[in-house]
């Protein structure tokens, strides 16, 4: 019988899970992994174990290429300088990871559907069980097509001509099949229990424990976000009526539009960190997370944006951040509560030691609204060069050791949803409607921002809207994908180009300036050179 490979690194253990102190297999028996439900649980955990493994990859091959993030001042990283300087091959170790990683995924979950009949359990276990990993396929495939347009498409684990030796698909043919994909999760996933969610208990409900795993929540809002991506730039798009339609019906499971901030975290902090548990949030709708228990499955996130100032072992590390531009544009002399939580500044002092400012609220409550004046210097002689804003999503100050930290990667959250519902509104109507307003209201609310009104005309809420997924979703991997679908990624990394971060690196001076409209990866070459089919296309 065909032996398979498949590593078990399992969820982390502040989710409770009870499979954590199972042991961890390399090399299983088909016939002997598909033997028990409890196996098929082991596998489909591993399923998510495997989607674990993309995140830094995703976030780098995402942000980097944006129009925000720039090296740190004095890092020299000369796979980073070729990004910035428009630099792409299909030699790129981060785009080429990325595709491996998402189709290690997509194997190990083709895995389970293959083999999934053969285990006896209830129906509707079985099916929670295919919803699960389909819907983990699926969003791979929502990432490979948006970063590479056409790609292999890869419905078996079995290899052999027609699925690993395969022509590229087109995107159309490959958002066809993933939409069937988070259709079927959509049908057949299990609810979690939150307060006031209305819940169709039909399949089944989610233990406490089970908060990591993928629901009919999940399911609902990345096919809104799959219609969204879709329908790309046309207005005219039939797509932006689904992605509407998708994104409601999930407000609505949720409260509705008039509760809408109901449903969001009210602390930005806890969605990224383990405090109160808040990183199971319900506004977490999938999320890939991680762990700085001894079981060793903690994240170094920190380490490629520039957090480390609490540990001996990190002091100097940490690679990106933001350039002080896109910060004065957003978040610099404005109310906004995404600066007080989610944003740190930091400089060499006069010893030439690293410090962050602020270090603690009450530093920050002092001057929050405004630019960093001489509280920026925190007292010390600041050199400036090394300085700057950086994002604390990815920081984890309990962490043990810079490779240890206890994050959380959101691939979806529901206030994606509320403003993939306000553009479609603005799309479909040619301008905001009140419920479009409400809608992305309910996400400034939480930031201590006014309110918008239906007064504006289509441009100008469109732009509004995309600076609000700007600052909501800022390292976060969402940026590049809004300016690839609204055809302005040339015009923004463009406008870049006189950021003095971009030209204070060691290595070849920065150009920013791009003609193309959009920046999608070639083909990795692992890809090219093991695949004999990869020019021919699949009509």
């Amino acid at each position: 019988m065909k032996k398979i490979a498949f590593i078990f690194a399992l969820c982390a253990a502040s989710v409770g899970c009870h499979f954590l102190d199972e042991p961890t297999y390399t090399e299983l028996d088909s016939g002997t992994v598909f033997s028990s439900p409890q196996n098929v649980e082991l596998v489909v955990n591993g399923c998510y174990a495997a989607l674990q493994k993309t995140a830094s990859n995703y976030l780098i091959t995402t942000d980097l290429t944006a129009d925000y993030v720039c090296i740190f001042p004095g890092r020299n990283n000369k796979g980073y300088a070729y990004y910035l300087n428009g630099i792409f091959s299909y030699t790129d170790s981060y785009p080429e990871n990325l595709w491996t990683q998402c189709y290690s995924t997509i194997y190990n979950c083709n895995l389970v559907i293959d083999n999934i009949n053969k285990v006896g359990m209830a129906d509707n276990l079985r099916k929670r069980y295919l919803g699960e990993v389909r819907l983990l396929r699926g969003w791979c495939y929502l990432l490979l097509t948006n970063l590479f347009v056409d790609v292999p498409l890869r419905t078996s684990s079995e290899y052999g001509e027609g699925n690993y030796n395969c022509h590229l698909s087109t995107q159309q043919k490959i958002y066809d099949f993933l939409l069937e994909d988070l259709h079927f999760a959509e049908e057949h996933l299990w609810d979690h229990s939150f307060a006031g969610h209305t819940i169709a208990a039909t399949n089944g409900a989610y233990k406490a424990n089970e908060r990591f795993r993928a629901s009919v929540d999940t399911a609902i809002g990345l096919q809104a976000l799959a219609f969204m991506y879709r329908a790309h730039n046309d207005s005219a798009s039939p797509w932006w009526t689904l992605a509407r339609d998708k994104a409601l019906h999930l407000i609505d499971r949720c409260g509705g539009l008039d509760g809408a901030t109901a449903w969001l975290s009210p602390s930005y902090e806890a969605l990224y960190r383990p405090e109160n548990n808040g990183k199971f949030h319900q506004e977490s709708l999938l999320a890939i997370y991680f762990s700085n228990t001894d079981k060793g499955l903690g994240t170094n996130l920190g380490n490629a944006w520039a957090i480390f100032n609490r540990y001996t072992k990190g002091q100097y590390n940490g690679y990106l951040r933001i350039t002080n531009k896109w910060y004065n544009y957003h978040f610099a002399g404005h109310q906004d509560l995404r600066n007080q939580q989610m944003i740190h500044h930091e400089f060499y002092n006069a010893g030439e030691v690293k410090k962050f400012w602020p270090s603690n609220q009450t530093q920050f409550a002092a001057v929050m609204g405004r630019p960093p004046g001489a509280d920026y210097i925190a007292g010390g002689s600041w050199t400036g060069n090394a300085s700057g804003p950086v994002s604390k999503k990815y920081d984890d100050e309990n962490a043990t050791s810079t490779g240890n930290l206890d994050n959380t990667v959101h691939l979806l959250r529901y206030s994606d949803v509320l403003l993939i519902f306000a553009e479609a509104e603005n799309e479909l109507n040619g301008g905001p409607t009140p419920d479009a307003c409400k809608a992305l209201n309910a996400v400034r609310a939480r930031a201590l921002l006014a309110d918008v009104s239906t007064g504006m005309t289509y441009d100008a809420f469109l732009n509004l809207l995309l600076e609000e997924r700007e600052r909501e979703f800022f390292c976060e991997g969402k940026r590049l994908f809004d300016l690839n679908r609204r055809e302005i990624w040339g015009e923004k990394v463009s406008a870049s180009d006189d950021c003095p971060e971009y030209h204070a690196q060691a290595q070849s001076p920065v150009s920013r300036i791009r003609v193309a409209t959009h920046k999608y990866f070639a083909i990795p070459r692992n890809e090219v050179d093991a695949n004999r089919w990869i020019k021919e296309y699949e009509q």
